[in-house]
């Protein structure tokens, strides 16, 4: 009987072990969850503060930093393009004019001239 006696008290410290670790796995659980809402909740609020940053900005007149970018990229690519215009059009060389009437032709035409003679 002996036998039988203690084969009852092992299956019951097995159930009350599984019983606490059943129970210890739950808490963990709950905590894990507790954690990751306070994490999605910490996100959520960087994110309003970023989004009322950035309202706070376009109030004050000052331009995403995306869009700003892009304004640069578009005025520097209108810049090449007009030095590549005047390029074609022959500025940057140096030419000697003979006569003033081809001199008054070619100043009315650039924004700039050089004239070495006084």
């Amino acid at each position: 009987m002996e036998k039988g006696g203690a084969s009852l008290i092992e299956k019951k410290v097995e159930q009350q072990v599984l019983r606490a670790l059943q129970e210890k796995e739950a808490a963990i659980d709950a905590a894990l969850q507790q954690q990751q809402q306070q994490q999605q909740q910490q996100q959520q609020q960087q994110k309003q503060q970023q989004g009322g940053e950035y309202k706070h900005q376009q109030q004050k007149g000052e331009e995403d930093p995306d869009e700003e970018l892009e304004r640069l990229r578009q005025q520097r690519k209108k810049q090449l393009q007009q030095q590549q215009l005047l390029l074609q059009q022959g500025h940057g060389n140096i030419n000697e004019i003979y006569e003033e009437k081809e001199f008054f032709s070619i100043a009315k035409q650039t924004p700039l001239v050089v004239n070495p003679k006084p």
